[in-house]
């Protein structure tokens, strides 16, 4: 860091911020919060400290965010396998119900694409075979279970609980169980009933679903080249209020804010230092708030591939191909499995070891592999350490911890509210959501 004689700190990181050209990465900074203070520092460049960000942005109003890594877009994590197809390693599925994220897209002038799979519709790997019409209709017996309960009763019960009720076929429960295992990325007795509804649940037909041409990380890109400064490899460490603004400390610098919009997933806000301390149940919140596991895997193809999406019940995961523009198929097939067991029994997190991809090829024969393919364990990925939310009853119920400000610290990411826990669209509502309370303050 340098400070020039007019009190302006100018910080260089590297080659570049965040992928950006070296004439992009000299960020100037006031450092004398009497004479032109920080509006907002927001600290984590995923979907909704991104979205917090541009709204700031749009509305006139300062923002910088700091980011650990070296890449925006958070769990959203785009990557170009050796046959040059982009797959998503992290946040993939976008539904028609995503109504904020397709609203981002057309803003943001990104286009996008009916991957020709529907989520919730899939094909056992082993055991008796299960028509589209059953999966569909297992569906809709749990949709009717669903409508029976008061929200009373729910407010007690699991989806395990929900389910054991649910008249099915022994292989028609496994496969509705593995799958909803499979996205919530733990065991369904640790699942609220409550949260069913959104995007890892149930649907009464087939749904389309969509991804970004070039991969959903092009909106993280794209939002943070249209709105605030994004400074990468700049963890945060330290957080101070005072009467006269924030102190965010990264390992190397210091900022000076008025507000700061905390965008981390729950799982890493305990890496933080607060001055105060964090309020009572903002901590509990934090503290009975898990994250599922959740591993992917994409391989390549040599050969365009029938659409197909496939759930092994087992360990549990499931894998799919899908569709570029014009109907063309990618080249490549992507695999999903959530939960510690399955974790373990694919040994996702042994990078050397082929187990999973190994599973992938026997039970998709009729897929050409070159035997090329990447995988991610993102419970080891430092700045998240799990997948996403899931939600237990007592998670449910401490969640509105984060709906208002502590002080000058505003409060975004998909653990914020069950309303949208464990969904990108959920994401990037909640960073619009702190964006606003901040305007709105500005204002009074």
């Amino acid at each position: 860091m340098s400070k020039s004689s007019e009190g302006i700190a100018s910080f260089h990181f590297g080659d570049s911020v965040c992928g950006w050209p070296a004439s992009a990465s000299m960020i100037s900074i006031q450092l004398n919060r009497y004479i032109r203070p920080m509006k907002t520092i927001v600290v984590g460049a995923g979907f909704s400290g991104l979205s917090a960000a541009y709204k700031l942005h749009k509305e006139g109003a300062e923002a910088v965010v700091l980011e650990a890594r070296d890449r925006v877009g958070g769990r959203v994590y785009s990557k170009e396998l050796s046959n040059g197809e982009v797959v998503e390693m992290g946040g993939e599925w976008i539904g028609d119900d995503d109504k904020l994220y397709h609203a981002f897209i057309d803003e943001l002038g990104l286009t996008k694409i009916e991957v020709g799979i529907d989520f919730m519709v899939r094909q056992v790997m082993k055991g008796e075979a299960i028509s589209v019409d059953d999966c569909i209709a297992i569906n809709r017996k749990v949709n009717a279970k669903l409508i029976v309960y008061s929200e009373k009763e729910k407010e007690a019960m699991s989806i395990q609980d929900m389910l054991d009720q649910v008249e099915l076929s022994p292989a028609h429960r496994l496969l509705i169980s593995s799958r909803l295992q499979t996205s919530q990325g733990t065991t369904l007795d640790k699942v609220a009933l409550r949260i069913m509804g959104g995007s890892f649940s149930t649907h009464d037909g087939q749904s389309a679903y969509y991804r970004i041409d070039g991969g959903n990380q092009a909106l993280a890109t794209s939002l943070a080249a249209r709105s605030a400064e994004v400074i990468c490899n700049a963890p945060v460490i330290e957080i101070k209020q005072d009467l006269e603004g924030v102190i965010v400390r990264t390992e190397h610098d210091e900022f000076l804010a008025d507000k700061v919009v905390l965008s981390v997933p729950v799982s890493v806000i305990n890496k933080i230092k607060f001055t105060p301390e964090l309020p009572e149940d903002i901590r509990r919140a934090m503290t009975v708030t898990k994250l599922g596991s959740g591993g992917k895997l994409s391989a390549v193809l040599t050969e365009e591939p029938p659409l197909l999406a496939k759930q092994d019940t087992d360990a549990p995961y499931w894998c799919w191909t899908g569709q570029l523009r014009d109907g063309v198929r990618k080249k490549a097939i992507t695999a999903f499995c959530g939960s510690n067991h399955a974790l373990k029994q694919l040994k996702v997190g042994d990078y050397n070891d082929n187990t999973w991809f190994e599973s992938i090829q026997t039970n998709c024969p009729e897929l050409q592999f070159s035997g090329e393919y990447i995988k991610k364990d993102w419970g080891e990925d430092p700045w998240v350490m799990g997948s996403y939310t899931a939600m237990d009853n007592e998670a449910y119920a401490a969640a509105n911890a984060f709906s208002r400000p502590f002080q000058r610290i505003y409060f975004s990411g998909e653990h914020t509210s069950p309303d949208w826990s464990g969904t990108m669209n959920g994401a990037l509502q909640s960073g619009v959501i702190a964006a606003e309370q901040i305007l709105a303050g500005r204002n009074e």
